[in-house]
């Protein structure tokens, strides 16, 4: 039973430690982007889930972080959350969704609003790095 304790506990240590951190980014049009410290993934929105019926993403990509990627992403996105004036309280039409996660917990989450400039600030890193 003590034994059975000791690799509980342990395991718990182990994941609290190694919980990686990550963002999720939904664009305007509900595509997905995402980020952990090691890899950025794209989950584009198919034909028969957009609003519109037509609209496609893209294909889904997948790609390699480094470390200086990852830092640069970060720096953009703890702006984002300390810009209050280019946020709003409900997600709708032309707004981004920005998520910052530590393993399975979230730490915050803003919407943005239509037309800020970090909507396009993100989606030109965002893009440059697949």
């Amino acid at each position: 039973m003590i034994r059975f304790s000791i690799i509980s506990f342990l395991f718990m240590i182990s994941s609290f430690i190694t919980a990686q951190e990550n963002y999720i980014y939904s664009d305007e049009s509900s595509n997905n982007y995402i980020i952990s410290e090691t890899q950025i993934k794209y989950e584009p929105v198919t034909k028969e889930n957009s609003s519109s019926g037509t609209y496609s993403g893209g294909e889904p990509k997948t790609k390699t972080l480094s470390k200086t990627d990852f830092e640069k992403i970060s720096a953009l996105f703890k702006e984002v959350f300390t810009a209050k004036v280019d946020q709003q309280q409900n997600r709708e039409m032309m707004t981004g969704l920005l998520i910052h996660k530590k393993g399975k917990k979230t730490i915050q989450q803003v919407v943005i609003k239509p037309k800020s400039t970090y909507i396009s600030k993100i989606e030109v890193l965002l893009k440059s790095l697949l």
